[in-house]
């Protein structure tokens, strides 16, 4: 009985003791790893938000807001907060963060860490906060803080806010709260977004229109002018081409979304498409100049000729050489429609049409979709089912203001099955782009928009007319931007850290890996050896998915190929050669990856095993 009673507080002290051991390995291994890939945290951009502001996802663009990159000591005003970016996470893993804070001024402070928890429309379902706690005053003393949380369900984002609670004047001091080596991982092993150890992704992608595109419909025509839509649509021709060749000089595909009569060879037959629609919508309420439209068919103007008699109306032949090129050529709706003026059924007889004109020049799997005149805003669930009924999986040129994040992947809020591509306008916005192009970025702003998108891990685009690049010498500017861009875009590509697709393959890449789930096992009492398994419930093979590991390995052992991820330098990510893996490494990338469980064996480095 006296045994008992001893050994009762002698196990409690020892449990005691390897928590208190566990937590400091803990926090000794996250304040050593702030820069590793396993800090979702490490290098992204920063926000400062005032607390007074509402629960949302903070202004994604550093373009018209004040960011800074997170450094491993930052201070954080009174009555404010530093937002990261969005990450990707998934339900039911745990997501853990780590930082340490102290004060430098004699009033103590009081600060607290916040995850919001965001759904595919980037929308905040919850948050959750740690309990706040006093930074005391004076001291350079840091005081460490690692908490865990499970991602709830539903969540598909997250975003970490580390928020300073004390008032802006206290006893006249600025009560300000210094905060070192932020971390922040989500599940065991993190599954990237982008393939291939890159670090991030971005499409190139064009509203590419012939004459009886935006051009004759232009908004910004004070009299109808069918000899002015000529002149844009032969410059959509040349920009095209020009593009096309930027493009091939670079190994590059692209996106071009195109109008109905860009894939027309011609129209001698005189064929009506649409039911030969009047559309009310096309007046002075929703903008435009003049009321022409009201009463005259949106077709009208059709010369009836072919590419060669009229190569401004009709694009067939030079959407033959884009498709050869191995550019994604997608739906910019037939005619140019005015979505959110129109109704479904409209957009239904359009969107048909689209896709039987496509149908002879052996485009049958269309999976992206851009809105013309970005007029997505106030779109009910009907509109998308439309649109997804034939196919689309990814929207983009979405109404500006409904933009939750220029670097992330979300989703209409009525249609959380359909993806949006953030987008940027590089160069000036077409005459017949209307009020809703966007704010357009130069050259100086888009290689800036490259450096985040790999800060953020994240995933957007780069757009603009094709006229804007025709010949002359009035487009040399944005000819400039262009060349910059691409030629940024490709340095980094080359270095391994840039994904550069078009839109339908980094769109479904990111939806595929949704269905991708990782587990991490010690096995029995630590028998048996470390396992990685991932989980491809996609139900087909995959490629190039890649994982982010919580320490270095000294071997790996797997059935399925697995190649290492190196840094020979902190510009240039290289892939191991096949069967030939480089040691030590934290990522892992699987070239093809079948459906099912794929076991991967791993040995760490030592010093480098999970905490357990």
């Amino acid at each position: 009985m006296w045994l008992i009673i001893l050994l009762v507080p002698l196990c409690i002290s020892l449990i005691w003791i390897a928590n208190n051991q566990k937590g400091e390995r803990i926090r000794n291994r996250e304040q050593s790893d702030f820069a590793s890939r396993s800090n979702l945290l490490a290098g992204v951009p920063f926000a400062r938000r005032s607390l007074s502001s509402t629960v949302e996802v903070s202004n994604p663009s550093s373009m018209y807001d004040f960011f800074h990159t997170i450094t491993d000591t930052n201070v954080i005003q009174p009555e404010s907060s530093l937002v990261g970016s969005i990450v990707t996470v998934q339900p039911g893993q745990t997501c853990r963060y780590s930082l340490a804070t102290f004060r430098l001024e004699e009033v103590a402070a009081e600060a607290q860490v916040r995850l919001l928890w965001l759904d595919r429309a980037l929308d905040v379902l919850s948050w959750s906060d740690s309990p706040i706690w006093t930074v005391g005053g004076l001291s350079t003393e840091l005081e460490s803080r690692t908490e865990t949380y499970t991602v709830p369900a539903n969540a598909t984002h997250a975003q970490f806010e580390i928020r300073n609670l004390s008032s802006k004047s206290q006893e006249g001091s600025a009560v300000t709260v210094w905060v070192k080596a932020p971390k922040l991982s989500c599940g065991d092993v993190y599954i990237e977004s982008h393939p291939n150890g890159t670090q991030g992704s971005i499409a190139f992608s064009f509203d590419w229109e012939s004459a009886m595109g935006g051009a004759i419909h232009s908004k910004g025509m004070r009299e109808h002018d069918p000899s002015a839509a000529t002149a844009h649509g032969l410059e959509m021709r040349q920009g095209a081409d020009w593009l096309n060749k930027l493009f091939m000089d670079n190994n590059i595909r692209a996106t071009f979304y195109g109008t109905g009569y860009n894939l027309l060879d011609g129209n001698t037959q005189r064929r009506t498409f649409s039911g030969d629609p009047v559309y009310k919508w096309a007046g002075p309420k929703n903008r435009w100049e003049t009321d022409w439209w009201l009463t005259h068919k949106w077709y009208s103007d059709d010369p009836y000729g072919t590419y060669q008699t009229h190569p401004a109306w009709y694009l067939g032949d030079q959407t033959r050489r884009l498709l050869d090129a191995g550019h994604e050529i997608a739906p910019h709706t037939f005619g140019h429609l005015y979505v959110r003026g129109s109704n479904p059924q409209e957009l239904a007889a359009d969107m048909d049409e689209w896709l039987a004109a496509a149908q002879p020049l052996g485009i049958t799997n269309t999976t992206t979709f851009a809105f013309p005149w970005r007029s997505s805003n106030s779109l009910t669930a009907d509109f998308y089912d439309v649109l997804y009924q034939r196919g689309i999986r990814a929207v983009t040129r979405i109404y500006e203001r409904d933009m939750k994040d220029l670097y992330t992947l979300g989703a209409p809020s009525v249609s959380p099955n359909i993806s949006i591509m953030p987008d940027f306008l590089l160069g000036s916005p077409s005459i017949s782009a209307g009020e809703e192009a966007g704010k357009e970025i130069g050259l100086q702003e888009g290689l800036q928009v490259i450096t985040e998108t790999l800060a953020r891990r994240g995933t957007t685009s780069f757009w603009t007319h094709p006229e804007q690049l025709a010949d002359g010498p009035e487009f040399d500017v944005v000819r400039t931007a262009w060349r910059g861009v691409v030629a940024e875009a490709v340095r980094q590509r080359d270095n391994g850290k840039l994904w550069i697709a078009p839109v339908a393959d980094i769109t479904a890449y990111q939806r595929d890996l949704m269905s991708v789930t990782t587990s991490l096992d010690n096995g029995f009492l630590g028998m048996g050896g470390w396992k990685v398994q991932v989980h491809n419930d996609s139900g087909k093979e995959l490629h190039g998915v890649t994982l982010t590991l919580p320490g270095a390995v000294k071997r790996i052992s797997s059935s399925t190929e697995v190649l290492t991820v190196q840094h020979p330098s902190s510009d240039t990510t290289r892939l191991s050669e096949p069967d030939k893996p480089v040691y030590p490494a934290r990522q892992l990338v699987l070239p093809d990856l079948p459906p099912g469980t794929t076991t991967i064996e791993v040995e760490w480095v030592p010093g480098q095993e999970p905490v357990e």
